[in-house]
């Protein structure tokens, strides 16, 4: 099990670090995983200060293998 960060206003996923509030994608292919849900958690809370317009949402997404 793997966990990204959702948009709750616009749906979007959240895609890196950097400028984070616009780094946003709605293709949840884009998004950056995050291994543990504390970790995702914990980079809301640092990056807080430049998402306050913004509500986000840890969500969990399972990762399958695409076979030809």
């Amino acid at each position: 099990m793997r966990y990204v960060i959702k948009d709750v206003d616009t749906g979007h996923y959240v895609r890196g670090e950097s400028a984070w509030n616009r780094r946003r994608d709605a293709d949840i292919s884009k998004a950056k995983l995050f291994h543990r849900k504390a970790d995702a958690l914990a980079h809301i809370e640092r990056w807080k200060h430049w998402a306050r317009a913004f509500r986000y949402a840890v969500v969990p997404v399972q990762i399958t293998e695409a076979h030809p």
